[in-house]
């Protein structure tokens, strides 16, 4: 018996049955229903570690994941799961609308809003100086010459 057979057998015993005690099975998908991280990825214990589902569901069905791959996916249904590098994951997880990334007054980190955008861009193009308008948002000269040039805040015009 192969190694590789070997580490199927052994997942096969101790841990499928686990394993599909958390997915709900659907005509398309399959939907976790155990333990998640905060980002909405299913956790599974496997090896006294926790692995991601969609990560465990690949090794089950496919073998190793080939080193500096990320495993992405639709679901945890095999059907639905493909290798790709850090790229393709970011690409495929923008193309479907679940990037973490918010922008303008939505960012916690963001220390203005949009109207208050509008108005230093304005008192910018009246002619206040730089330092002036920094002290009245409470921000650096630099985040000013970030907001003018469209650095930052693009989506405000």
């Amino acid at each position: 018996m192969s190694l590789r057979e070997k580490s199927r057998e052994i997942i096969s015993n101790k841990y499928l049955p686990r394993f599909f005690q958390k997915i709900k099975i659907t005509e398309d998908c399959w939907i976790w229903t155990a333990s998640k991280r905060k980002s909405g990825y299913g956790l599974f214990k496997f090896n006294k570690k926790l692995i991601s589902s969609h990560r465990f569901s690949w090794k089950i069905h496919f073998g190793e994941i080939p080193n500096g791959l990320n495993v992405c996916h639709k679901c945890d249904n095999p059907k639905h799961l493909f290798i790709g590098s850090q790229l393709d994951n970011m690409k495929d997880q923008i193309a479907k609308g679940r990037q973490r990334y918010s922008y303008g007054s939505s960012n916690g980190a963001s220390k203005l809003n949009e109207k208050q955008i509008i108005e230093l861009k304005n008192d910018f193009h009246a002619g206040v100086k730089r330092k002036d308008i920094a002290r009245k948002y409470g921000i650096s000269i630099r985040n000013i010459y970030w907001v003018v040039k469209g650095v930052t805040w693009k989506s405000v015009k």
